[in-house]
Parts: structure tokens; C-alpha cells; sequence
């Protein structure tokens, strides 16, 4: 009697380990992927990130420029005396210098809201597919040549790439790519879609 409790604590134990260990190997096996899925989206998040912040540093470059512009006009108008069409002008370029730097406040004010962001609290922008023919050297700022643009565009700015490695997009080759739409580009023509993005993948077509 004592040899088959025995045998039978035996089975019993055997049993419970083998279901420890299948448990186990099921608990790794699912979390290894799901471990390398949600730090792969926490580093495209953070290059989303920087893409953002190099983008809104474009923006303010540009704003800054159209200010130092419309106050060179300012100058130029004071220095040609008084007139009705000059205190019109004057005016025009007060309201627009006025704009300019509330515009510039604003955009350093978002700036610093993307450099203290959590990765987590950071949302992925629209992601898009799209085929490029490359003729040049590719740096931050440049515009995609898109397959079959038109002058409506759309226009996409490069903000940044996968591992920062502009040098692997080859001119005169066609690369299919993944691109987010990090944030839109102040544009003349609002309907027009114009919009610095970041590249998230990409691959050459034979």
C-alpha cells in the first residue's frame, strides 16, 4: 500500500511539474514578442519625438525670417516720410509683427511641452506608405520626391529617419516607405498637404 501512495505522489508531482514548466515556457514565449513590440513602439515614439521638436525648430526659423522681413519693410517705409499709403503700410506691418512673434511664442511654448514629454503620454501621428524616387543626397529638411507628385503636393520635409541614417537612401534608386506625419508646416495654401514626417522604415525597389 505504501509503494503505490508512493507511485502516486510520484505521478502526481510529475504531473504538477511538467504543467509548471509548460506554463512557464507558454508565459516566456508570449512575453519575449510582446517585450520587443512595446519597446520597438517606445523608440519609434522617441524618434516621433525628436522629429517634433526638430519641426517646430524649422517653424520658428521660418516665422523668425518673415518677422526680420517685415520689419525691414517697416524701416524702409519710416525712412520714406509720411503719406496715406505709408501709414496704411505701417500699420500692416505692426499687425504682422505682432502676429509673427505671438506666433513664435506660441511655437517655443509647444517646443518645450515636447522636450519634458513622457514617452507614454506621447500619441503616434498618422503613419503613411509611400514610394520615393531619390536624386539627391538626403538631409534633415529635405523634401521627399514623391512618385507621381503633382504642385499640390503633397509635400513632405524629412525630420528624421530610422537610426538617423540619411546616407542609406541612394540617389536614383525607389524605396517604398513607412512615414509618420510628425506635424504640419505653416503653407500659404492650408489645403495643400505640407507636412514634416518622419521615416520609420524603408526598403529599395528592385
Amino acid at each position: 500500500m505504501m509503494t503505490l501512495a508512493r507511485r502516486g505522489r510520484r505521478k502526481r508531482f510529475t504531473i504538477f511539474l511538467v504543467s509548471a514548466v509548460t506554463i512557464t515556457l507558454i508565459m516566456v514565449c508570449t512575453y519575449q514578442p510582446l517585450h520587443a513590440a512595446a519597446k520597438e513602439n517606445r523608440s519609434l515614439k522617441k524618434a516621433c519625438i525628436r522629429a517634433t521638436i526638430y519641426a517646430i525648430g524649422q517653424e520658428i526659423d521660418l516665422f523668425e525670417q518673415r518677422l526680420k522681413a517685415v520689419k525691414s519693410r517697416s524701416d524702409d517705409v519710416d525712412g520714406n516720410g509720411g503719406g496715406s499709403d505709408s501709414n496704411s503700410d505701417t500699420a500692416d506691418n505692426s499687425a504682422k509683427v505682432s502676429e509673427y512673434k505671438q506666433r513664435i511664442k506660441e511655437l517655443k511654448a509647444e517646443r518645450r511641452k515636447y522636450w519634458f514629454m513622457k514617452v507614454s503620454k506621447y500619441t503616434l501621428p498618422q503613419s503613411k506608405s509611400v514610394t520615393v524616387a531619390v536624386t539627391q543626397l538626403y538631409h534633415p529638411g529635405s523634401i521627399l520626391e514623391l512618385v507621381n507628385i503633382t504642385r499640390s503636393g503633397p509635400f513632405y520635409h524629412l525630420a528624421g529617419i530610422k537610426d538617423h541614417d540619411y546616407q542609406a537612401l541612394k540617389a536614383g534608386s525607389i524605396y517604398t516607405m513607412t512615414i509618420y506625419l510628425v506635424y504640419q508646416r505653416d503653407y500659404a495654401l492650408p489645403h495643400i498637404e505640407n507636412y514634416y514626417v518622419y521615416v520609420s522604415a524603408f526598403s529599395a525597389i528592385p
